[in-house]
């Protein structure tokens, strides 16, 4: 056998199967193409002019294969929609329960601004009370108001008047 012979023998036979590793556990989303790895080159990491037989042109092999690819990709697609359902459901709480929380915090803002405007008319009221009675305590306003309001007179003499004996 010439060793034109053996090239061309060598060239013509499928090449050495991988080693199966294991798929790692990423989910696939949307549009996304199923996971996928290089596919080893045979030549011992040199370049060729052509991909190996039995797999794609373009050198990248899917990591699964037939319905185990279907189950796969279905898992991974309903584990997504649960948590990006679970993660839309727990913000619109989150959100539901900061507008909830503004609303008592603006509730109670209001109370508290009409309870300091009834503090500062009540204490308004107790000052003018205050002046009131200052000026009612003098002497002078006794005896004005006790003429002038209750119709009393100033007397002219002093009547005494004395228990009887014995009593």
């Amino acid at each position: 056998m010439s060793p034109a012979q053996g090239r061309q023998q060598t060239a013509s036979r499928p090449p050495p199967p991988r080693p199966r590793t294991r798929t790692p556990k990423v989910p696939a989303y949307g549009n996304v193409k199923p996971f996928e790895r290089k596919a080893a080159n045979p030549d011992g990491g040199k370049q060729s002019g052509s991909p190996p037989s039995g797999s794609p042109p373009n050198g990248v092999t899917p990591l699964f294969q037939g319905r185990k690819q279907s189950r796969r990709a279905a898992f991974c697609w309903r584990w997504f929609r649960r948590s990006t359902l679970v993660f839309i459901v727990s913000m619109l709480t989150v959100l539901f329960l900061i507008a909830l929380l503004q609303g008592v915090v603006t509730q109670t803002q209001v109370r508290i601004d009409d309870l300091k405007t009834q503090i500062a008319e009540e204490e308004e009221s107790h000052k003018a009370l205050e002046r009131q009675q200052t000026v009612m305590s003098t002497p002078a306003q006794f005896v004005e108001v006790a003429k002038n309001k209750l119709g009393m007179v100033t007397p002219t003499t002093v009547i005494y008047l004395h228990p009887p004996p014995g009593q």
